[in-house]
């Protein structure tokens, strides 16, 4: 199964290369991963850049959208994707190994349209653990949009993510 793999980024230049790395050791490799610059003002495009010439495992393709708004990029992503099969993920987060493929496990033994995926809510400082605590819950494992296979068929049954918000 052709994965594209979408992540839009703002100022992500801190966790940009954890996040490439990350999807370099996947069990199966996406077929191409696409990452929409949100309007991005430090040196996040370099990194993604320099990633482009040396990477071998998967095609990197850079795409500017230019707005600081989330769903504005992950539609842009989806509209840019070359297969239909499209996972969306957050940069910035470990991404286990098996990621993409316990994703397709689970897409082909369901007749669902979509799959999400589980993130473990644990939050880093005080300030992130009360940010998590009021949204996902903290200590929390639970379904969430970053993470997900889908099949951009479902876009045109179900309509795009409202444009320009977070």
């Amino acid at each position: 199964m052709m994965v594209s793999v979408v992540l839009p980024f703002y100022n992500e230049s801190d966790t940009i290369q954890q996040t490439i790395d990350c999807l370099k050791s996947q069990s199966i490799l996406p077929a191409e991963v696409l990452f929409i610059d949100s309007g991005s003002d430090d040196n996040t495009n370099q990194i993604i850049e320099d990633n482009i010439k040396i990477n071998e495992k998967f095609a990197i393709r850079l795409i500017y959208s230019g707005k600081m708004s989330p769903s504005s990029s992950i539609n842009l992503g989806i509209k840019s994707a070359k297969y239909n099969m499209v996972m969306y993920i957050d940069c910035g987060l470990y991404i286990p190994k098996n990621w993409i493929e316990s994703q397709i496990v689970k897409y082909k033994d369901s007749s669902s349209d979509i799959i999400s995926g589980k993130i473990f809510t644990k939050g880093i400082n005080n300030i992130d653990k009360s940010f998590i605590a009021h949204t996902y819950g903290y200590m929390n494992a639970t379904p969430c949009l970053t993470g997900s296979l889908f099949d951009r068929n479902i876009i045109h049954k179900t309509g795009e993510f409202v444009e320009n918000v977070r």
